[in-house]
């Protein structure tokens, strides 16, 4: 709920019981969107998404204060028609408190960075959590 009322594009949760969290289904008819591992993008698409979800990685942690801690492209629904990704499986996201909150973050930016590394985009993933974690830093 955290990350939805931030703006993120994400599953609705629906119910929890024990260790198991129900979430809106994502996707057309019966077919879920697919995910990001499974499309072929053109380089200026891989590059328009990659800043989204950076962004969306930036208003996690400073606005929401949560840390995806498993982000990949295994974790990332595309929906094909505007290619808005959607972070999924969030259930196991940590709040900034968390002592390995950080370490998490650094994990999800060098998955991302090594997904599209193969569309050609070079990041730096040193200075994407120095984007993604500025804003805290300066409170």
């Amino acid at each position: 709920m955290r990350a939805r009322e931030c703006g993120i594009a994400a599953p609705r949760p629906i119910d929890t019981h024990k260790n198991i969290l129900a979430m809106e289904f994502i996707g057309e008819g019966d077919k879920p969107y697919p995910l990001l591992k499974e499309v072929k993008l053109s380089e200026q698409s891989a590059q328009t998404i990659f800043g989204t979800i950076i962004h969306y990685l930036e208003i996690l942690y400073n606005e929401a204060k949560l840390v995806h801690g498993d982000l990949s492209e295994y974790n990332i629904l595309l929906d094909p028609s505007t290619l808005e990704p959607y972070l999924i499986d969030m259930g196991q996201s940590v709040t900034l408190e968390h002592p390995s909150a950080n370490d998490f973050l650094k994990r999800d930016i060098r998955n991302l960075a090594r997904h599209f590394k193969k569309y050609g985009i070079q990041s730096d993933e040193e200075e994407l959590l120095r984007i993604i974690t500025e804003k805290q830093r300066d409170k």
